[in-house]
C-alpha cells in the first residue's frame, strides 16, 4: 500500500495541476486563491517599500491599487497556460469532453477547445469542472451524466442572448 501511495504522490507532484486541492469558494478573491493553489502558481509580485513589484518588472506604488486589482493581477499567466495545455493532453481524446469543450467554446461564439476550457474554468463552472478533471486524472471513466451535470447547471448570472436588429 505504501508503494501505491508513494507512486500517486509521486505523479501528484509531476502534473501541473494539483489535483488534492479542495474548493469551496464564495467570493473572487476565495475563487482566484482557490485557482492558484489548483494550478499550483506562485505570487507574482513582492512588497519593496511602498511599491509592489511584479516578476515581469512592472511596478506599482501600493497606495494606487486596491486588495481586488492586486488579488486579480496575482494570476501566473504562464503556469495558467501549463495548466491548459495539461488540461487538453489529459482529456482530449476523451469525446464527451471534447462535447463539453465544444459546448462550452460556443458560450464565447467560438470552436476553440482552450476557450472552452476557460469557460469552465470560471468563477461559475469550476466547482463541476475540477471534479471531472479529478476523476479523469484517477483514471475513472467520464460519463454523459457527469457532462451533462455540467451543461445544465444554472448559474447565478444572466447570460445574455445576441441583439440583432
Amino acid at each position: 500500500m505504501d508503494n501505491i501511495t508513494q507512486q500517486q504522490q509521486q505523479q501528484q507532484q509531476e502534473t501541473p495541476i494539483d489535483f488534492t486541492v479542495s474548493i469551496n469558494y464564495t467570493d473572487n478573491t476565495q475563487y482566484r486563491k482557490t485557482l492558484r493553489s489548483i494550478f499550483r502558481m506562485e505570487c507574482q509580485y513582492i512588497l519593496e517599500g511602498s511599491h509592489y513589484v511584479f516578476k515581469d518588472g512592472t511596478t506599482i506604488h501600493k497606495d494606487d491599487i486596491d486588495e481586488e486589482t492586486l488579488d486579480e493581477l496575482n494570476i501566473d499567466q504562464s503556469r495558467y497556460d501549463q495548466c491548459f495545455t495539461y488540461i487538453w493532453n489529459l482529456t482530449h481524446e476523451i469525446p464527451l469532453m471534447v462535447e463539453l469543450y465544444s459546448w462550452s467554446s460556443a458560450k464565447y461564439l467560438s470552436q476553440d477547445p482552450e476557450m472552452g476550457i476557460a469557460f469552465l474554468l470560471n468563477y461559475h463552472h469550476l466547482l463541476l469542472f475540477y471534479p471531472l478533471l479529478q476523476k479523469i486524472q484517477k483514471g475513472e471513466l467520464v460519463s454523459q451524466y457527469d457532462i451533462d451535470i455540467i451543461k445544465n447547471t444554472t448559474t447565478d448570472y444572466a447570460e445574455f442572448e445576441p441583439f440583432f436588429d
